[in-house]
């Protein structure tokens, strides 16, 4: 067990954790997807992360563009947290090619 990689660590450490254990998404279940935006929003911070659940589900839904097409870098720069945004932008691009 590696003492660096924990939840308590650096950005980066924390982000690559998040890519350990993957579960697969039903596109039926909404509560699902909805959590997964709201972690989405919370990953990118600037204030995002304090709204409601509904206005962080809304962030999501109206930023999908720039978040699937992420290497675009415009919401990368503007992220608080670039690698766990980073590696949230990977997790929504394959639910979204799932579907």
């Amino acid at each position: 067990m590696a003492d660096y990689l924990n939840y308590q660590s650096t950005e980066l450490a924390k982000a690559l954790l998040l890519f350990s254990k993957g579960e697969q998404i039903n596109k039926n279940d909404n509560s699902a997807i909805k959590f997964l935006k709201v972690f989405g929003a919370n990953c990118f911070g600037n204030g995002i992360d304090k709204n409601s659940y509904k206005d962080r589900i809304e962030w999501v839904t109206n930023n999908e563009e720039n978040i699937l097409n992420f290497k675009n870098g415009i919401l990368i720069n503007q992220a608080d947290s670039k690698l766990l945004f980073i590696a949230f932008c990977f997790e929504y691009l394959n639910y979204k090619k799932f579907f």
